[in-house]
Order: structure tokens, then C-alpha cells, then sequence
């Protein structure tokens, strides 16, 4: 069996560098070495090798139950009669993502380094999508089109969202979120912010606004004016409510600066999306999302469901039917009733342990919140590209003790970064 310092070595320079080399396979991609973009095959190789030397060493209640229920849903899910490669897709993306449940709770993640590490190559990789996305060079626009099969509204939509080098926002709106809230939530903590994080700050809420995704918008403004609220009635946090109020009036015009750069058609197309958002509210986002699978409605729930990944982008590409955004229904009718207990129960008992130390847990909670929330909109635990190991890798630091024991030891100073 390995050592833990081949799993520290692992964790240190393969999962910890998840966006990193995430972004690395993209760009090989793009150069025409698909053949060699495997960067995320060997961070999920070395998240197994983490997992199994973490429960070599302790294996909890937890850990059996989750390993019980992903077992018991991919060996129910071939009693269906289906495709194999939309079972294989819904195992590899869905439930081999859960590893990173036993990483997060690994020693090796005691600390902050993922995140740490996570903040470059993400404001790295927004500067160069803004860049791309107000120059547009007609090379990255052929890119851009070529990865879309819809209707011509539908690409209309696609080309007025940042995306960098991806075909759809959803890996620097979530990501950018991500870091967003690990920034803020630092600096809370520390009770101010520094000039180079504030910058760091408006720059990411930018990327978002352009980005035109709900779930991390609607996030980040939460997570903010909770924040705000806080210090402001917290005697010790006081001074950071002044940074923030001075952060969102530079971001306002930081926005209106940037949107001056987009030519018409793509401004007044996206302000009405924005529009559009603020009259309908939440009800109106969540009956048009529903609405979208409205042929499921007829379909029966049974107790083990239809099968994993039955419903997945595989089977889209296939022209057949399929859940591509709306994780809680894909769960009902993927994994049925089992599912839908197993993943409830687990969310819930998760909560539940975050909440005990709420404080020490603050940060693993809204990420936690932030999924729950995109869920409604989103197959988040089920597409690489949304940052699901984010999720689980969170769950698993709530059930971390010495990840416990470091918050509450450690300073959050972010001078380092």
C-alpha cells in the first residue's frame, strides 16, 4: 500500500493543482495533442490513490455509507437496459467524482493549498477569456461556433458569455465564483482587505457579470451582503464593511467601463438578459428551467431509477431523451428513490457537522450552499467542467478533524498570495 508521503506528494502537485492543470488540458487540447491532454485522468488517479491510503488508515460510518450507496447505484444502474457508454459516463463523472469526498477528508487536506493554489491560474485564465471576449479575433469566433448544435439564438446566447477557452461559461463562472468567495471569505476573516485582493475581487465579480450565469452571480451577491451585514453589527469586523461598500462602488464603474468596450448588438442583448432576470425572479427561473424536461413528467420513479448516466450529455449527443440542466431531476429519475434518500441523507448530515463549528466551517458551507443553489439549473455534481470535486472535496473537509484543528489554530492571513 502506499506511504503518506506519496499521497502528501500527490496531493501537492496533482489534485491541488486541479485548475491548473485542468486548464493546461484545455490548451493542449486546443493545440491538436488531445492524444496527451490527461492532466484530469491523473488527479483522478491520484484522488484514488488518496482515498484508499486515507481509508487504509480510518474508515468512518460516513465512508461506508457513501461507499455503500455509489456502489449500490452503479450495480442497480446495469439491471437497465441502456447504452453502456451512458452508464460509463454517469460513473465516471458522477460517482467517481465522490472520491474527493475521502480527499477532502484526507490529512493531506488539512490545510488551504488547493485553494491557494487555485487562485493564479483562475485570474490567469479570466484575464485571457476577457481579452478574447472584447477583441473577439475571428479565430476564436470559428472556435466558438463550431462547438455549438443548437438553434441560432441558442449561439447568439453562447457568443455574448465569457468563456475563455471553453465552448460554455460554466468553468470560469463557477470557478471564478469559487475563488471569489475564497478571497472574500479570507478576508473576513483577517478583518480587512488589501489592495492587490480588492483588485482581485472587482476583477472576478466582472468576469461574472459577463459570464451571464445566475447561480454564481446570485452566490457571490448573497455571500457579499451576508458579509456585509455581519460586520457591520461585528464591532471587530467593522473596518471590512468599509472596504466592501467601497469595493462595490468601484465595481460599478469598473462595469460600466467594460461594457463601453462591447459593441451594441451584444450589449443590449445581454442587458436584457439581466432584465429579464431582475422582473422574473427566482419562481420564474426555476418554472422555465422545469419546464425544459417537461417530457418527463409523464415518466414513473421507480425505487432504483433508470440508471446512471441514462440521462446524461451522452445520451443528448445521441439524440435521446436527456437531463442536461437540472441535477435534482436527473437524480430522481437516474438513481430513484434510493437516490434520492441517499443523497439527502448524506447533504443533510453534512450540514448538520458543518453547523456544529459554523464559524471554522463558514467557507465549506457556502460552497455547499453555492451547489445546492446551481443545482436548480445545472448537472454541477455530474460535469467536470462545473468543478463537482469543489463540492465533495468541501463535504469531506467538514468530516476533516485535523482540517478542524488547523482553522482553528492557524492565522488567515492572505499576504502570502
Amino acid at each position: 500500500m502506499v506511504s503518506s508521503s506519496v499521497s502528501e506528494f500527490l496531493s501537492k502537485y496533482f489534485v491541488c493543482n486541479y485548475f491548473l492543470l485542468m486548464t493546461v488540458d484545455v490548451l493542449l487540447v486546443w493545440c491538436g495533442l488531445a492524444v496527451i491532454a490527461k492532466f484530469e485522468l491523473i488527479i483522478l488517479l491520484s484522488a484514488i490513490i488518496i482515498s484508499l491510503n486515507k481509508l487504509r488508515n480510518q474508515t468512518t460510518r460516513m465512508d461506508l455509507f457513501i461507499i455503500f450507496f455509489s456502489i449500490s447505484i452503479a450495480i442497480a444502474s446495469l439491471s437497465n437496459i441502456y447504452p453502456q457508454a451512458f452508464w460509463f459516463e454517469g460513473v465516471r463523472y458522477q460517482l467517481f467524482s465522490i472520491i474527493f469526498f475521502f480527499v477532502g477528508e484526507s490529512s493531506t487536506s488539512k490545510d488551504w493549498d488547493f485553494f491557494d493554489k487555485s487562485i493564479i491560474p483562475v485570474l490567469v485564465v479570466c484575464f485571457i477569456g476577457l481579452i478574447l471576449y472584447i477583441t473577439s479575433p475571428s479565430w476564436y469566433v470559428d472556435f466558438k461556433l463550431s462547438g455549438f448544435t443548437d438553434n441560432e439564438g441558442g449561439r447568439f446566447l453562447e457568443m455574448t458569455r465569457l468563456s475563455a477557452f471553453w465552448t460554455y461559461p460554466y468553468w470560469v463562472s463557477y470557478g471564478s465564483g469559487i475563488i471569489y468567495f475564497y478571497l472574500l471569505f479570507k478576508s473576513y476573516k483577517e478583518g480587512r482587505i488589501t489592495t492587490k485582493i480588492a483588485f482581485a475581487l472587482i476583477f472576478l465579480a466582472v468576469i461574472m457579470v459577463l459570464a451571464q450565469q445566475r447561480a454564481p452571480i446570485a452566490f457571490v451577491a448573497l455571500i457579499t451582503l451576508a458579509l456585509l451585514v455581519n460586520s457591520l453589527f461585528n464591532g471587530q469586523k467593522r473596518s471590512f464593511s468599509t472596504y466592501v461598500l467601497f469595493l462595490l462602488l468601484i465595481l460599478v464603474c469598473c462595469i460600466s467601463i467594460v461594457f463601453s468596450f462591447l459593441d451594441q448588438e451584444r450589449l443590449i442583448f445581454m442587458l436584457s438578459k439581466f432584465e429579464s432576470l431582475i422582473e422574473g425572479g427566482n419562481a420564474s427561473f426555476l418554472k422555465e428551467r422545469t419546464n425544459i424536461f417537461s417530457d418527463f413528467y409523464s415518466k414513473k420513479i421507480t425505487f432504483w431509477g433508470d440508471g446512471i448516466g441514462r440521462y446524461g450529455h451522452e445520451a443528448y449527443y445521441s439524440g435521446k431523451m436527456a437531463i442536461t440542466d437540472q441535477q435534482y431531476l436527473k437524480i430522481m429519475y437516474e438513481t430513484g428513490y434510493f437516490g434520492i434518500i441517499c443523497y439527502s441523507i448524506f447533504i443533510l448530515l453534512v450540514v448538520i457537522r458543518g453547523i456544529r463549528n459554523f464559524k471554522d466551517n463558514l467557507f465549506e458551507l457556502g460552497i455547499i450552499f453555492f451547489y445546492l443553489m446551481a443545482m436548480t439549473g445545472a448537472n454541477c455534481l455530474s460535469v467536470t467542467g462545473q468543478h463537482c470535486i469543489v463540492f465533495w472535496f468541501c463535504c469531506g473537509r467538514i468530516f476533516n478533524k485535523s482540517c478542524l484543528t488547523y482553522k482553528c489554530t492557524s492565522c488567515y492571513s492572505l499576504q502570502k498570495d
